[in-house]
């Protein structure tokens, strides 16, 4: 079994992959940190989401209704009396951990529009969806997909890029220079990395020049 970890022992021979490993390692506290606030932030929409769209996401499935009755199909009960079934949809808001579980689905950016759009046709609780009947909720979700998605997602690979320069300059050893120290080294390879510029005179003797 033990066998499986011998190809960790490259990574003393790979300062860059030590490197990486390390700082995922350290990355954990800051990541889990994060987790609370995502799990905060989900618990605020998730709660906001089930008191304005609970029990909304019904729909009817009109597969065995006739075409003369699709219009007369307004309320949970027109659509039972006609021959359809009353489904919910797999993405609701019904509870907390449903909206929990649909929130979080949207922050990776998966099926988010289908959802918005789905709270957008919501009417009442036992009827039908309309087209376009809650545009306000437009704007509700796509505020949630700044603050869930772009915002939160960054902050993770924020704390993950952060502990990696942390961790390069203790392996590096520049954590013991002052900041004083640290400029006159960055002047240096500056420096260092200069070339001399050619400079022409002219003396006015053709030969020469």
């Amino acid at each position: 079994m033990l066998r499986v970890l011998r190809p960790l022992r490259f990574l003393k021979r790979n300062l860059g992959l030590k490197i990486q490993v390390v700082s995922l390692m350290n990355a954990i506290p800051g990541i889990a940190n994060l987790l609370l606030i995502s799990m905060l932030i989900l618990m605020i929409f998730g709660i906001q989401a089930v008191g304005l769209l609970k029990g909304m996401f019904y729909y009817c499935d009109e597969t065995n209704v006739p075409e003369e009755a699709l219009d007369a199909i307004v309320t949970k009960w027109d659509c039972l009396d006609f021959g359809g079934d009353w489904v919910n949809q797999e993405a609701n808001f019904d509870n907390v951990i449903n909206a929990v579980v649909t929130m979080f689905g949207m922050m990776s950016t998966e099926g988010w529009l289908e959802v918005m759009w789905s709270a957008v046709d919501s009417t009442n609780i036992h009827q039908v969806p309309r087209r376009n009947n809650q545009l306000p909720f437009i704007i509700f979700f796509s505020l949630f997909m700044v603050v869930g998605s772009l915002f939160i997602l960054n902050l993770f690979v924020g704390v993950v890029i952060n502990t990696f320069n942390i961790e390069k300059e203790k392996l590096s050893r520049n954590n013991l220079m002052t900041e004083l120290q640290n400029e006159y080294c960055e002047v240096l390879i500056k420096c260092y990395g200069l070339r001399p510029l050619t400079a022409v005179i002219e003396t006015g003797n053709k030969f020469r020049n």
